[in-house]
């Protein structure tokens, strides 16, 4: 996740979770699970 965090331009982590949330109604775990079992049920 800080890679992702640092390649989007975000020098604080509660930052990018903020404004992760805000855009997907998940925190970065959560959407990392979500995307984790969808891949596994394909």
């Amino acid at each position: 996740m800080e890679e992702i965090q640092e390649s989007s331009g975000f020098q604080s982590t509660a930052s990018f979770f903020r404004v992760f949330k805000s855009k997907t109604g998940l925190t970065p775990l959560e959407y990392a699970e979500q995307v984790k079992l969808s891949n596994s049920a394909a």
